[in-house]
């Protein structure tokens, strides 16, 4: 349903979908048919990653609910909204003819965000799971359980090969024979096993499949007795049926000969149609079946299996924080009878595992940020739709170098650092502005109100009882009643942007204007200041009982008015200390900057063809 046909002269720019479904056409035209024929309600999406892997990704939601307030702004076609809240930043690629490098456009740097995400909380309450703190398991120990398989002599040579061709990448070749996307799918698949890439390798017993299938035994064993259930989620090497080694029948057979029975696992593959999958879901709940095996595409999003899940195994890590969340929502969920549970991510020791959570835990954060609006109060943001590692990183990779896990936390730290001197900046040029602008100008004009209440007050005459007389259009009245009808009368006169006097009470000037929006009329009553007087569109005799209510506050005022402005003054003296204070973490930033660059010297990333955009403005930033 994301894929709703965007219009778009932008083409061949990687973050933009330019694909479209049916499903989505037909949703699109349904949902604005409820919306147009029931003044903008009648329609309410439910989901948990509206954001799955671009920002991109937000126009759709918007076009689906909000295209009139789109069409308000201007923003109704995706190029006005890219433009408003997009940049197409370049990074490189080989070109296809293998002669070099060319350019790569990408729909990837982000602003406006703190605007953006205004304008799409006017249709989206946003609820994540640490706002709704629900009744669901807690991770035992208090975290993941990261299983490390060790690097075999046959993984190091791979990987040594797949850095051999992403160099003859880099110098040139045709991508149509190697590119890095399918280094990158077949690093994936040698970190799951190798016999998927030669089923003739040797199926090493330290293996992470291996350390799996022990742990997954030993969990349904410890649990016999009451039929607690796991899943397993592998994406990369599903059942094919044509006799080739795949990982779900690798598992299944080694689980069977440890003495689980054969009709307790079970592929998710094999529930075909709706009334399978329900029976199958039926049997996970009951116990009945205790292992699920399957995809994310499979088993993600709308399978209700909760109640008797201990344990969830991730064989690999896929591309989009939305599908780590899909898998694992399946067992933090309400309903789930288990207080704790537990949660294996299986990575082996120098493949592309521990690249793939890095780079998706970067994705994660940047849609948690953008959702959350706790980026620090940044303007900006990187959108991140890699599916691909880079040269450098799989060079890195193949090297071994314990660098790399040294590299990680350096980079970490630094967009903490980053963070709060983002936050540091903005707050610093919000408290400028208050003490060089705002501040002075608001106690300027307070001061200059108070003086003239002071004078005011002194003209104020009494007009209890008999003593009432208003003049209305230069005619005298004693009577409010009269007065009050004369008064309506005079609204007519008065113009947007254009001050008519209507009158005089206790010697003070009832001026008025038209409110240019709703068109009704705005009272002041004026002598050497100017107060406004909430009046209503009517005859009522209340409206010269307001102007009368308004002389008799003067006092109240006067209080008030000195009591705000001993605030401002008090406002002042805070803003300057704080704008003293300096940034305290700007030594350890350059530190960290120092110790990057020499582990990217040292590994080599120097040469890296995509470049890191967002980093480096934020890296020019603490420079200035």
């Amino acid at each position: 349903f994301k894929n709703l046909p965007m219009f778009s002269k932008i083409r061949n720019v990687a973050g933009i979908n330019n694909s479209e479904s049916k499903k989505a056409t037909d949703l699109f035209m349904k949902i604005s048919y409820v919306l147009e024929n029931n003044g903008g309600k009648g329609a309410v999406f439910a989901t948990g990653t509206p954001i799955s892997n671009s920002m991109g990704e937000l126009f759709v939601m918007q076009k689906y609910l909000q295209l009139d307030r789109l069409r308000e702004m201007g923003l109704e076609h995706f190029d006005e909204w890219a433009s408003t809240f997009g940049e197409i930043v370049n990074s490189f690629e080989i070109a296809p003819d293998g002669s070099g490098f060319r350019t790569k456009a990408r729909f990837a740097q982000f602003f406006n965000i703190p605007e953006l995400m205004t304008l799409f909380k006017e249709i989206a309450d946003i609820q994540t799971s640490k706002m709704l703190d629900l009744p669901v398991p807690k991770l035992k120990g208090g975290d993941y359980k990261t299983v490390v398989a060790p690097k075999s002599e046959e993984l190091a040579e791979y990987v040594n090969k797949l850095a051999e061709r992403s160099e003859i990448i880099r110098n040139g070749c045709d991508p149509r024979e190697d590119n890095m996307l399918l280094v990158t799918n077949d690093g994936r698949k040698a970190a799951l096993d190798l016999r998927m890439i030669d089923s003739s390798m040797p199926d090493l017993p330290n293996s992470k499949i291996n350390m799996a299938v022990e742990n997954i035994y030993r969990i349904w064993l410890e649990n016999k007795e009451d039929k607690l259930t796991q899943l397993v989620f592998c994406d990369l090497s599903t059942p094919k049926n044509d006799g080739s080694f795949n990982v779900y029948d690798d598992i299944k057979n080694k689980l069977i000969a440890r003495g689980v029975p054969a009709d307790e696992i079970e592929y998710i593959h094999n529930a075909k149609t709706n009334p399978q999958k329900l029976k199958l879901f039926e049997d996970m709940r009951n116990g009945t079946k205790r292992i699920l095996v399957g995809s994310t595409s499979k088993m993600g999003a709308g399978m209700n299996v909760q109640d008797k899940l201990i344990a969830l195994h991730h064989l690999d890590c896929p591309w989009r924080p939305s599908d780590i969340e899909q898998r694992e929502g399946r067992i933090l969920r309400q309903g789930n009878q288990n207080d704790e549970v537990e949660i294996y991510r299986y990575v082996t020791e120098g493949s592309f595992d521990a690249y793939s959570y890095q780079l998706i835990q970067t994705k994660a954060t940047f849609i948690n940020q953008i959702m959350s609006n706790s980026s620090g109060g940044g303007r900006t943001a990187e959108d991140l739709d890699r599916d691909t590692l880079t040269y450098a990183e799989v060079k890195a990779l193949a090297s071994g170098n314990p660098l790399i896990l040294e590299k990680f936390k350096v980079e970490n730290e630094l967009k903490q650092l980053y963070l709060s001197k983002s936050r540091y900046d903005k707050s610093h040029i919000e408290l400028e502005a208050k003490y060089n602008t705002e501040l002075p100008r608001e106690l300027k004009y307070k001061k200059q109100y108070l003086s003239g209440l002071e004078e005011d007050i002194k003209n104020v005459k009494d007009l209890s009882a008999d003593n009432f007389v208003i003049t209305i259009r230069d005619k005298i009245y004693d009577s409010r009643k009269d007065a009050s009808t004369k008064f309506y009368e005079s609204f007519s006169l008065l113009k947007p942007r254009e001050e008519t006097k209507l009158g005089e009470i206790s010697g003070f000037d009832i001026v008025g204007t038209k409110d240019e929006l709703w068109y009704k009329p705005v009272i002041y009553i004026k002598g050497a200041g100017k107060y406004k007087v909430e009046i209503n569109n009517t005859d009522e005799i209340g409206n010269i009982l307001k102007l009368e209510n308004m002389l008799k506050s003067f006092d109240n005022k006067i209080g008030t008015v000195k009591d705000q402005i001993a605030y401002t003054e008090k406002q002042l003296i805070d803003c300057k200390e704080e704008l003293d204070k300096p940034f305290t973490q700007q030594e350890r930033i350059r530190e960290l900057q120092k110790e990057k660059a020499r582990i990217d010297s040292e590994l080599d990333l120097d040469k890296q063809e995509n470049t890191r955009s967002v980093e480096k403005t934020n890296e020019d930033e603490m420079e200035r």
